[in-house]
């Protein structure tokens, strides 16, 4: 879980991330996943799609994280 990047202190970002991390640590829990890769392998039953709903939300979180980033940078730049 380590691997998702934590926010700074925007609190919306810290408000996501809270809600990302519980939601994958539920996940976790319910499906005995206690390896390395945050969700682990896809599971072929029904549960697929919760963890493609998870995959697609951790997804839109660091592309969201990155995008803020490249704004400030782009802010610091013009001043």
């Amino acid at each position: 879980m380590e691997e998702i990047t934590a926010p700074g202190d925007h609190e919306d970002e810290q408000r996501t991330y809270t809600k990302l991390l519980t939601a994958i640590g539920d996940y976790r829990r319910r499906h005995h996943r206690a390896v390395p890769d945050v969700l682990g392998p896809r599971p072929a039953s029904l549960d697929g799609e919760e963890c493609d709903h998870l995959t697609d939300a951790i997804d839109l979180y660091t592309h969201a994280r990155v995008q803020r980033r490249l704004e400030q940078l782009r802010a610091r730049t013009a001043a």
